[in-house]
């Protein structure tokens, strides 16, 4: 058998790197895959069980760490290898029968609670494996701990790039085959025995034959995409990837598409094909002409008064273009974050819409499009809330910014001085969005000073609702074609300015008439009482507390449990209670897997306070930061994916170059403390310029904007690079056996903190978030203090 050295640092560093590159990158094709298969809230899942991996690694090397290190040359090769191979062979075994679970199914049967176990078990293999060979290499070059974990988080932030490069590529299900020839390269070229390369060899085939076959993925059936793929002669007519999502249009002949439509319609309803991201319905390609739209409630602005330019947010597949082309709208300003939808609409033959010169399509969020334009519009379109194509609660953790408080200013800004403000809603049960909307609405008005009455239209048809706000009192000619409107379609005024001498379920009843008193209730000064007492949370939201689609109450859940019953609730909020199912499975996760195995050994350690402490606040810090420079970067750019990956990717290199400079400095308890509660001063700071400063300089071209994110989220990243490196080589130089402790402690808080962290955001806010996030490096720091 050949004989072996132990490979050179660097050898080890360039391993380390190729396979942080892929763990990130691996996470974000999981995230991208659930999103396909289940719902985009397992992304929360998927962080934590990358961080849980990292965190067992600790407990695995507390154990067995001296056997490790003394076949380290052996070990550390064979951990990247079998990190590589469970990383391709994931998306086949996870939609393998025995592990493929159903997100509507894990309330209803525990069958699919299992095989959700069993999936985060096999998930965590990679992670497990890929942070077991960067612990193990800690231990075994303790005095260069800064040079690893610097090229660790150099290899995590060029992860986020290289995970974007590959979505616009390659199908979600073949990333990671691909992902895994890295860290198969980080081990391929250190040195090993013959037999080891042998081994190479095989696995290289392996990850071949994986990279020519991409396995088909198995979607949930209550997907939007598999209900419509059930109806006569439906198939999927085209098909895009991107980091956007995976965008299908599939046709019908019975896929007709009449959302909301007037009981008093009399025409053909024609089959239009349907476009579903990531399989969840988006809406349909509709001609530019005599749109359907035109006989439901969204079409109650071009009724009042003519509109000569409007302005249409979230316009998705263009069935608002195609409503305000139908009115004669001469200018229609369009924005569309996702890149996708818009590559669809100048492709699509049936409307037309890339050669008119009247449209005009940007690919931004709408907040960052407001916030940089200084155009004026007669009508402005909100997106509609809720879908016809049902969610059932999962998009509960939705998070909208161009629906809070501070947007309705913006856009009541860009209004002329007769403008009209419109969004449309479907009726959710029990009733929820169309009290929040009406409070938001409320609540503009009552802020401009007009009184609420006199500026306000809502309009109710058996399934949805259209409110219009307008910036002049309505005139009596205008309120007499609203009444007309109502009577051919067969729609009822809910709040109309006037005499209130009008019926409201003339045409559309409701069993409960209650609400109708919180519409009153809404409608006057005294809400507060209404939002108490209330079940479910509706007002106003706010940037701080953007518009999630989570209205539940916890408090409220003995209530509702009475007047449901059990096993209706969790489908109430679903995403948000699966939310709440993932913190709970990882915290217990984190006890069994992290700290309880160690407890044992832990109490041979000295000064066990000081570093449970000290590791727990700087991995919960960490991640509260990053998400809130995630939120806060995406209102600013107005291009989520970019912005997400964007800061994960600098904060990681920021934090990388701050952990390679950790070795210059000497690691003592007192520059330990200086330095943990200098970050929670300086995350404080941030907590309250920061939004203030992106708000005030919107304005800014996109390099600008660009050149400033780099600057605002590298500061605070490099400092936050320095504590773990530097608290890891003092417990390295006192006690070694100390060192997997610290990881495992690390890992454990890092685990919860994603979900923490977005529970935090939807009680509380995200200005809080970052207080906690500065109140764990607080107390990293004070733990410090001898």
């Amino acid at each position: 058998m050949t004989r072996t050295t132990t490979p050179h640092i660097n050898r080890v560093g360039l391993g380390i790197g190729l396979m942080s590159a892929a763990l990130i990158a691996f996470q974000l094709a999981l995230m991208q895959l659930f999103s396909i298969t289940q719902w985009y809230h397992f992304a929360h899942l998927i962080i934590s069980l990358a961080l849980l991996g990292f965190g067992a690694s600790g407990t695995f090397l507390a154990f067995f760490r001296k056997g490790l290190v003394r076949n380290f040359t052996t070990v550390y090769p064979v951990l990247l290898l079998l990190c590589s191979l469970t990383m391709a062979v994931s998306p086949l075994v996870i939609q393998s029968e025995a592990f493929r679970f159903d997100t509507y199914l894990l309330f209803k049967d525990s069958r699919h609670l299992l095989r959700l176990a069993l999936t985060c078990l096999f998930l965590l293999l990679p992670f497990f494996l890929g942070a077991l060979a960067i612990g193990l290499s800690f231990v075994q070059y303790g005095t260069g701990i800064g040079r690893l974990y610097f090229a660790n988080l150099l290899g995590s932030g060029l992860g986020g790039g290289l995970a974007l490069a590959l979505m616009w590529l390659s199908p979600t299900a073949g990333i990671p085959a691909l992902l895994a020839i890295l860290p198969f390269f980080g081990g391929f070229w250190l040195p090993a025995s013959s037999r080891l390369r042998i081994v190479f060899w095989v696995s290289l085939l392996v990850l071949l034959v994986m990279n020519a076959d991409v396995p088909p993925l198995v979607r949930s059936e209550y997907k939007s995409i598999e209900k419509t793929l059930l109806l006569p002669d439906a198939r999927v007519i085209g098909e895009h990837h991107s980091p956007y999502g995976l965008l299908e249009v599939v046709s019908s002949p019975a896929l007709r598409y009449a959302p909301g439509l007037s009981l008093s319609y009399r025409g053909n309803i024609p089959a239009r094909p349907g476009v579903f991201n990531n399989g969840d319905g988006v809406g349909v390609l509709l001609p530019r002409t005599d749109s359907i739209l035109r006989y439901t409630t969204q079409a109650l602005p071009y009724q009042i008064q003519p509109v000569e330019r409007a302005l249409i947010l979230r316009s998705g597949t263009g069935e608002q273009i195609s409503l305000a082309l139908s009115f004669g709208v001469q200018q229609i300003d369009a924005v569309e974050p996702n890149r996708g939808l818009i590559a669809l609409l100048e492709e699509d033959s049936t409307g037309n819409f890339q050669h008119d010169l009247t449209i005009r399509i940007m690919p931004l969020e709408p907040r960052s499009f407001l916030r940089s334009s200084r155009a004026f519009y007669d009508l402005i379109q909100l997106p509609e809330i809720g879908s016809f194509w049902g969610s059932s609660g999962l998009n509960a953790l939705e998070q909208r910014y161009d629906l809070t408080r501070e947007a309705m200013d913006e856009l009541w800004l860009r209004l002329t001085p007769d403008g009209l403000l419109s969004v449309s809603c479907w009726m959710d049960y029990p009733i929820r969005s169309p009290l929040r909307m009406l409070a938001t609405f409320s609540d503009l008005l009552e802020g401009e000073g007009l009184q609420k009455k006199d500026h306000l239209v809502v309009i109710r048809s058996w399934s949805t609702l259209t409110f219009v706000a307008k910036k002049s009192p309505f005139t009596s000619q205008e309120l007499d074609r609203i009444r007309t409107f109502c009577a051919e379609q067969y729609y009822d005024p809910l709040i109309l300015p006037g005499d209130g001498n009008f019926k409201r379920d003339d045409y559309n009843q409701l069993d409960d008439p209650w609400f109708f008193q919180a519409v009153d209730q809404l409608m006057t000064d005294s809400v507060e009482s209404l939002y108490r007492q209330y079940a479910f949370r509706i007002q106003p939201a706010t940037d701080n507390r953007p518009y999630f689609f989570q209205f539940l109450r916890l408090s409220s859940l003995p209530r509702l449990k009475t007047l449901f019953g059990d096993q209706t609730i969790p489908f109430m909020e679903l995403g948000y209670v699966v939310l709440w199912l993932t913190f709970i499975l990882l915290v217990a996760a984190s006890l069994i897997f992290i700290l309880v195995p160690l407890v044992p050994a832990a109490t041979k350690l000295q000064e066990k306070g000081k570093l449970f402490f000290y590791f727990a606040g700087i991995g919960l810090g960490y991640l509260f930061v990053e998400m809130v420079f995630i939120q806060q970067f995406t209102l600013f750019l107005g291009l989520p994916i970019y912005a997400a990956s964007g800061v994960i990717s600098l904060l990681l290199l920021s934090s990388g170059i701050g952990s390679y400079f950790s070795g210059r400095m000497v690691s003592t308890s007192q520059h330990l403390m200086v330095i943990s509660l200098g970050i929670a001063v300086l995350i404080l700071g941030y907590a309250l310029v920061l939004s203030p400063v992106l708000r005030g300089l919107n304005f800014l071209p996109m390099p600008l904007k660009v050149g400033l994110m780099v600057l605002l989220v590298c500061i605070p990243g490099f400092f936050m690079g320095l504590p773990f490196p530097m608290g890891l080589s003092k417990v390295s130089s006192q006690q070694a056996a100390a060192v997997p402790w610290a990881w495992a402690v690390n890992g454990c808080a890092s685990v919860v903190s994603t979900s923490l962290a977005m529970l935090v955001s939807v009680e509380a806010g995200f200005v809080w978030v970052m207080v906690g996030a500065a109140l764990a490096y607080a107390l990293a720091g004070f733990s410090q203090k001898s």
